[in-house]
Parts: C-alpha cells; sequence; structure tokens
C-alpha cells in the first residue's frame, strides 16, 4: 500500500508540472515614487512551475528585456484559485527577483508578488495566462558612505504585464 501511496503522489505531481512561454506587453520602471518610465520593446519569458494538484507550487521565470528593460530570474510560490468556472483560475504569486546582465551591476536582488488570471479548457494540455508582477529592487552598495546613504533611499519597482501560453503535461 505504501508503495502505490508514492506511485500516486509522484503520478500527481509531474503530471501537474507547466512550461510557460510569455511575452512581456507592458513594463515600467519607476524609482522611488518618481513618474513611471515605460521600456519600449518587447520582452519574452521562459518559465517552469511544479504544482501540486493545480493548487499550491513552486515555479520558476527568466525574463529576457531585450533592449530596455531588466533581465530577471524570478523564483517564486505560486496559489491557483478556482473563480466559480471551472476554466478560470485566479493566480497570486510571491517570490524572489535576481537582475540579470548589466542591472547585476546596480541592484541586489529583492522581493516580487504579482497576480492574475488563468483560463484553460478541461483535458486540453495549453492554457493562457494573464500576470502582473512587481519586482522591487534595492541599489547595489557603492562603498561610499554618502553614496550608500543615498542609495538606501532608491527603490527601484520594475512593473511587468506578461501574457503566457502555458503547457501541462
Amino acid at each position: 500500500m505504501k508503495k502505490i501511496s508514492l506511485l500516486i503522489i509522484a503520478i500527481t505531481t509531474i503530471a501537474s508540472a507547466q512550461l510557460r512561454v510569455g511575452i512581456d506587453v507592458s513594463r515600467q520602471l519607476s524609482l522611488s515614487g518618481l513618474p513611471a518610465e515605460t521600456a519600449d520593446g518587447m520582452g519574452f519569458t521562459l518559465g517552469y512551475e511544479q504544482t501540486l494538484f493545480s493548487l499550491v507550487g513552486l515555479g520558476a521565470e527568466y525574463s529576457a528585456a531585450g533592449d530596455e528593460g531588466i533581465d530577471m530570474l524570478y523564483g517564486y510560490a505560486v496559489a491557483k484559485l478556482p473563480l466559480g468556472f471551472p476554466m478560470l483560475r485566479g493566480i497570486a504569486r510571491a517570490g524572489y527577483s535576481l537582475p540579470m546582465g548589466d542591472a547585476a551591476d546596480y541592484y541586489d536582488a529583492g522581493l516580487a508578488y504579482g497576480a492574475g488570471l488563468r483560463f484553460k479548457l478541461p483535458l486540453f494540455p495549453i492554457g493562457l495566462e494573464a500576470l502582473y508582477t512587481m519586482h522591487n529592487l534595492e541599489m547595489k552598495s557603492t562603498g561610499d558612505d554618502l553614496g550608500d546613504m543615498l542609495a538606501s533611499l532608491l527603490k527601484l519597482k520594475y512593473n511587468v504585464m506578461t501574457l503566457t501560453a502555458t503547457y501541462s503535461f
């Protein structure tokens, strides 16, 4: 019985894996409450998510921002909540963002959180999601006391709206 239970858990865990490919349709950068600046161009997101019974899980995404914006590695916990329709779920994510590329020279990793909606037909492996994610980053220490004091006041908010196609195993 113990082996059957482990097999059922393993199958349901593997069956709830999800590959994610998306485009960032809107990206805004704002520094400590200053007016937001919209990044031109389009970013791309590639990710993997593992959920238990399609309710809660963990995931990771890599976002390539192109010429403008910030390349980001984002690890997160996710909750997918039914909204009354079998095809529609609310999504809540919270995790940690790590800037990549040139941005890694200026910003430390920070907390990120987001929300969205998922539409997926039953028994069909492909779904669509619209997600809004807010990445909160802090300036890196420069080694200069005055510079570090000013940098501690500056917080970067990087808000991204992503449309994602998902493939569930």
